[in-house]
């Protein structure tokens, strides 16, 4: 059997080989960590103002003149933050890194007791961020919106499994 020669382009020529062959895994996984991430904060955003229209019976502030583009953006910056002074982002970045489940289960119910210790410390650290009763509420979407996002990058990690066993021959 003789090699494939394939134009510098094509991505799975050597030159984009990195992203095919299991030698860069904490690059991946580091990658699929991050976007995971932000699509958690920016689905938690979506969900803070949703509840914010809910606790002030949709009635928006004196001074609302901002689009609903910038107040997403504002939120998910927020959220990031949040993210990032409870250490949520790193732990959970580097259990991702670190993590070699064969589940496509196993991470996604690791990340939700992080995110659940994650959100405690943030909620008795500030004095109680929610009253009880939105506090059970973000629990809950908080859990559904993390196992969301990470069963989707489970996925994604499984594929450049797949990918990275498979071979070029004619």
């Amino acid at each position: 059997m003789e090699e494939v020669k394939i134009s510098k382009l094509d991505p799975t020529s050597r030159h984009f080989s990195w992203l095919l062959v299991g030698r860069n895994v904490i690059f991946r996984r580091l990658t699929v960590a991050v976007s995971e991430l932000l699509a958690e904060a920016l689905l938690v955003s979506v969900f803070f103002i949703w509840m914010a229209a809910e606790i002030t019976k949709g009635q928006p502030p004196s001074n609302y003149h901002e689009s609903a583009a910038f107040q997403i953006f504002v939120f998910t910056f927020y959220t990031l933050m949040m993210f990032t002074m409870t250490g949520y982002s790193i732990t959970t970045t580097v259990v991702r890194c670190l993590w070699n489940g064969k589940s496509i289960w196993s991470y996604p119910i690791l990340a939700v007791v992080l995110f659940t210790v994650h959100f405690e410390l943030l909620s008795h650290s500030i004095g109680g961020a929610f009253d009880l009763k939105y506090r059970n509420i973000f629990r809950v979407f908080g859990a559904a919106i993390t196992v969301l996002c990470t069963m989707f990058g489970s996925h994604l990690l499984k594929k450049y499994r797949a990918l990275s066993v498979t071979t070029i021959e004619v």
